[in-house]
């Protein structure tokens, strides 16, 4: 694995809606900058600031400047210890900037919680409160593709007629279509992304990150991610307001693999890929999923969830 950290995934575009400029370039401050505060003020303020560090945009020896005076700052030393961690001879900011990515990414799925929604999801989360790891990961496949494991689907005509009329019948609908001869290969591939066991256990993922970022102590890392996501945390009473649709989630996760794929409308409605699916209702979402329910005995073989699936669309739809 490479040991140098990703980009984060925060443009530039989306770091000037905090500020009314785009912040500075980073260099080392000026002789009369003698405090931190007066140098993240310069920025722009605490926002703007903590972001471009988070994004690599900032010079490293002002970067080091800010550690040395940290060592004399507890409340310093604190933010940043919440946001970067000592990793080999430098520092690694993957965790916070992985906890504003999904943060961010949540905020997409979002949708009034509905009592009824809220006791079926409390009972669905309920074993999942904490990190998946890989072991859980791997268990849920387990549970949910032994049968697949031990044979293949013994009827890819029909799995292909399903898929057909189900998965690309919806990327007709977007004006997207996919070459005959490509459809057995790309259709078994969208299945797994979609709604195979890493796509479940990501959604679970998803839904429960307000819960475990509002059990965080105060942090910088704590305030950074409620102040770029805030409708994640509002709340009624005791309980979260809104939660993630998971009809919502799928749209978003196919148009994902539609640009990966460079797949692009080719009719004469949408222009891109994004007025595309803004046309694409979560209605129409649920209607692939129950027909993928209707097909379990074919779609289990392929390691498709259908339980989980089936209890994700009740509660959170």
């Amino acid at each position: 694995m490479d040991l140098h950290d990703d980009p984060p995934l925060i443009d530039a575009r989306r770091l000037r809606r905090w500020t009314d400029k785009p912040p500075p370039s980073g260099e080392r401050p000026c002789d009369v900058w003698t405090m931190p505060r007066a140098v993240i003020t310069a920025f722009g303020g605490e926002l703007p600031f903590w972001l471009a560090w988070l994004r690599g945009e900032l010079d490293a020896d002002l970067q080091a400047w800010f550690r040395q005076q940290a060592e004399h700052d507890p409340p310093l030393l604190h933010d940043l210890r919440s946001i970067e961690q000592p990793h080999g001879s430098g520092y690694s900011t993957r965790a916070a900037r992985t906890e504003v990515r999904d943060a961010l990414e949540a905020m997409n799925y979002l949708t009034e919680a509905h009592a009824r929604e809220r006791a079926a999801l409390s009972s669905l989360l309920a074993g999942h409160e904490e990190e998946q790891t890989e072991t859980d990961l791997a268990l849920l496949r387990q549970g949910t593709d032994r049968k697949g494991e031990r044979s293949r689907p013994a009827n890819q005509t029909e799995l292909r007629r399903r898929i057909r009329s189900g998965l690309f019948a919806l990327l007709e609908e977007v004006e997207i279509r996919v070459p005959a001869a490509e459809e057995v290969s790309q259709g078994t591939r969208l299945l797994e992304h979609l709604v195979g066991p890493p796509a479940i256990t990501r959604f679970v993922h998803l839904h429960a990150l307000p819960a475990r970022i509002a059990k965080q102590a105060p942090s910088l890392r704590f305030r950074l991610v409620q102040e770029m996501a805030p409708a994640l945390f509002v709340r009624e009473e005791e309980r979260f307001r809104n939660r993630l649709s998971f009809r919502s989630f799928l749209r978003g996760r196919l148009q994902y693999a539609c640009r990966r794929r460079g797949w692009l409308p080719a009719g004469p409605r949408y222009r891109d890929l994004t007025s595309a699916f803004a046309a694409l209702s979560r209605d129409r979402i649920g209607t692939l999923v129950r027909g993928l329910l209707a097909g379990r005995e074919v779609f289990q073989t392929t390691g498709v969830p259908c339980e989980q699936l089936a209890t994700l669309l009740e509660a959170a739809p």
